[in-house]
């Protein structure tokens, strides 16, 4: 049942392409407050400070962000070409009233 919901979720849905953008920038802005708060911690408080610790994580973070985001961009396009390849009515009219048939 775990596969069949997993199928389910990841087979009909776009939703899981539009978390991914979403996490990804939300990482990118992590990133960018961890820049700032570096930048704060090494003029303030340059004891405290771990030497290079915080150049690795920021450049991590950012450029996990950068790639999911770019991942998540990429997956609207395609769930966007998905669902135009349906070929699908954008609605349906399930009845007619006062319509006048053209001869």
């Amino acid at each position: 049942m775990i596969k069949f919901a997993y199928d389910g979720i990841t087979s009909f849905s776009v939703f899981p392409l539009k978390i991914a953008l979403n996490i990804g920038f939300f990482s990118i802005l992590i990133a960018l407050f961890l820049v700032f708060y570096a930048i704060y911690q090494y003029l303030f408080f340059p004891t405290v400070t771990i030497p290079g610790w915080t150049s690795i994580l920021v450049a991590v973070v950012f450029f996990g962000g950068v790639q999911l985001f770019t991942i998540g961009i990429i997956g609207e396009y395609v769930g966007r070409i998905f669902e135009e390849s349906k070929n699908r009515p954008l609605y349906i009219i399930s009845e007619k009233i006062n319509f006048e048939k053209d001869n």
